[in-house]
């Protein structure tokens, strides 16, 4: 298992959140494992920022009527994308040139799970609670990231279909 310190817990905890981290690119990497034909702009790369217009802005502001603090930016191939905060949830919705969206990733608080996903991570890790969580939507259905956290651990695990997929833990270390 590898070590994670207290001091990274917290960066980690803050870069989660903000959606500009290699974390969130790793949720972006598991959403478009299941696109085909659809590239993300590389690690570390910024996509310029557009002004909405045309079938994207219209399909976002009739799926998303209460989004506030929304910033659109162009991707490859004509696509784009828009972050935006909305019910509670901050989001990141990838649009294709016609206005589909291709697929969407939410960060939000524990509360905001499904009972189903709350109660799979009750029954499998007794003891640990959810430090943050993380949603993927695309035509595959929606996958779950949630970092949990124990006494002694992280936990990063990723659920599709009520059933965990992927796990990696992390021993915190001692100051």
């Amino acid at each position: 298992m590898k070590q994670f310190s207290f001091s990274k817990a917290i960066l980690f905890s803050t870069l989660l959140f903000t959606g500009i981290t290699g974390y969130s690119q790793k949720q972006e990497a598991i959403a478009s494992s299941h696109l085909s034909g659809v590239k993300l702009l590389e690690l570390g790369s910024v996509a310029p920022a557009i002004v909405p217009t045309g079938p994207a802005f219209s399909t976002f502001r009739s799926i998303f009527p209460s989004a506030t603090e929304y910033h659109w930016y162009a991707e490859e191939k004509g696509n784009s994308s828009v972050y935006f905060k909305a019910q509670g949830k901050t989001n990141r919705v990838y649009f294709d040139k016609k206005g589909r969206i291709s697929y969407s990733i939410s960060y939000y608080k524990k509360e905001m799970l499904p009972f189903a996903i709350l109660q799979l991570m009750n029954d499998k890790y007794p003891g640990k609670s959810i430090f943050g969580a993380t949603e993927i939507n695309n035509n595959a259905g929606t996958t779950y990231v949630l970092v949990l956290e124990g006494n002694t651990t992280w936990v990063d695990v990723t659920i599709a279909g009520n059933q965990v997929q992927d796990e990696q833990e992390w021993h915190k270390s001692r100051p």
